[in-house]
Formats: structure tokens, sequence, C-alpha cells
């Protein structure tokens, strides 16, 4: 959008050490001061075995070597690095994040970032805010708490802990002229909260979006919009101005103006992939 860049990852991750250790599945993004244009949220997932995927040690002894190495990997207040048990959906403006922490799991919560940039109201289970450009709402799926966060030259803002194992987020940002005020745009989101009767018992949360369209997405199921379900095996490995490239051609195009880059990897696209080790 004009005023702002949504977007989100995470979909069909193969196991627990497939999530990376240092990027996040979704944010909010905009144009403005240092630490105070981005809205993210996150699970801080640990585990030997996600350790040793991107760092040279092994998964017996990795425990030692991260707090020495990368303390910072293990902070509980840290909002950066995927988790196994999030999932995400997206539709335009519109993103639904869901996590079923097991008991197991030592961090049963999520971390939520919200500048100080923008003054938040909280409305009937929304936390809303106006950036003058646009409207932004947040619904946490779980009871959360307010924690003041600041580290120089790194962050400074409202870290929102949300609370629970079967947790999550219902995140909408639209544009201001849509609306008469923010007012308006108060009144119209707060009258109609997701449907959280069936979660987590049948692992299915919706959501109906400023323009009346119908998000259901299941937790390791379908995703729907107004009931259509979403064909991600139809999705491109990139679709964006300026690149593209189908999944398991090994072919990719560039463009800038009138110059076009086409690249071909020569791969066999009826061969088994083979797993690749990533080394940071």
């Amino acid at each position: 959008s004009k005023s702002f860049a949504l977007g989100s990852t995470q979909v069909g991750l193969p196991g627990e050490p497939a999530g990376p250790i240092d990027l996040i599945s979704w944010d909010l993004t905009w144009e403005g001061v240092d630490q105070q244009a981005k809205i993210t949220c996150n699970h801080p997932y640990r585990g030997p075995g996600r350790f040793s995927a991107f760092l040279s040690e092994l998964p017996q002894n990795i425990g030692c070597g991260v707090p020495t190495d990368k303390p910072y990997l293990q902070f509980p207040d840290r909002l950066f690095g995927a988790s196994p048990y999030e999932r995400v959906m997206q539709h335009e403006g519109t993103v639904v994040a869901l996590y079923r922490i097991p008991p197991s799991d030592e961090n049963r919560y999520l971390n939520l970032f919200l500048p100080k940039s923008i003054d938040w109201t909280e409305r009937n289970g929304w936390i809303l805010g106006d950036s003058g450009d646009f409207h932004v709402a947040l619904y946490p799926i779980g009871p959360y708490r307010w924690v003041f966060i600041r580290e120089e030259n790194l962050i400074d803002g409202w870290l929102l802990r949300v609370e629970g194992e079967d947790v999550g987020l219902v995140l909408e940002v639209v544009e201001a002229e849509h609306f008469e005020d923010f007012g308006k745009y108060v009144g119209e989101r707060a009258s109609a909260c997701p449907d959280l009767n069936d979660w987590p018992r049948a692992e299915r949360v919706s959501v109906a979006t400023w323009k009346g369209e119908r998000l259901e997405m299941t937790y390791d199921g379908e995703h729907r919009i107004d009931g259509e379900a979403i064909d991600y095996e139809a999705y491109p490995l990139y679709g964006a101005p300026g690149v593209e490239a189908e999944m398991r051609t090994g072919k990719m195009a560039f463009r800038r103006g009138g110059e076009r880059v086409e690249l071909d990897f020569g791969i066999d696209p009826d061969a088994e992939m083979l797993p690749m080790r990533v080394i940071g």
C-alpha cells in the first residue's frame, strides 16, 4: 500500500529446525523514525535442533555455545526468530497468526512490539492506533500485559506479552482515506470482533475485514477467504514487481526499466530435492 508494507511467510515449514533463528514471520513497516515504524510479533522458541541448523555446533553441545557466542538468541523478550508452533495467514491488509505452544515449552507466551510513535486505544478487545496516514487494529488472542521495552539504539516502545499456550493475534491495517476519521474506524472495527468460538477446540478462528471479507483460518488446516480455500500450491516462488520465479523450475527473471535478466539453474524438477544445512 502507499503508506505501509505488510508482509508474511511461514507456510508449510517441514519441522522444528526449519524456521529461521534471526528473522521474523510477519511485520508491518512504514516510513518513519528508527525503531518507531514497525509492528511485529513472535514466540521466542528455543531448541537445539533449530540452533544447530543455522550455527556450527552440533545439537548435543550447542546449548552451551549459544549463551556464550550469541546470548541474544535466548533472550525471553526477543522479537525475532520463527516458531514451529506458529501458523500465519494473510489477505491484503489483514494477518491472522495462531500459536499452539505445548506445555513442555519454557516460553509459553508471545512478544508483540508496538512503537511509542502511535497513541494506542483499547476498545472491546482491540488495540487501535492512528498513524495519520493509516489506521491499525490488533486483537490479541489471550490475556496480555503492557511492558515498556528499551535498549539504546536497538528498540524503544511497548512490548505486549500475550500469555498462554493457545494464543494468537489478528492485525488489520487500512489507509486512513477509507474512513471519515479515526473515530469512525474505531467504532466500526470495535463492533466486529474475531469469532473465537472454535478456538482452540476446533483450532479455527475467523474474522471479518473492514471490507466485509471473511477470513477463516484453521491451525494446520485450510485458510479460507469468503469460504474459498487458498491454493498455496499455485503460488509462485517469487511474484513481485521486478522479480518472478515459478516453483520447482530453477528459473528466475529480474526486470528494471527496459532491462531483463533471466537465470536458469538447470535443475531437474522431477528429481528429489536435497536438504541443505545452513551455517550462519
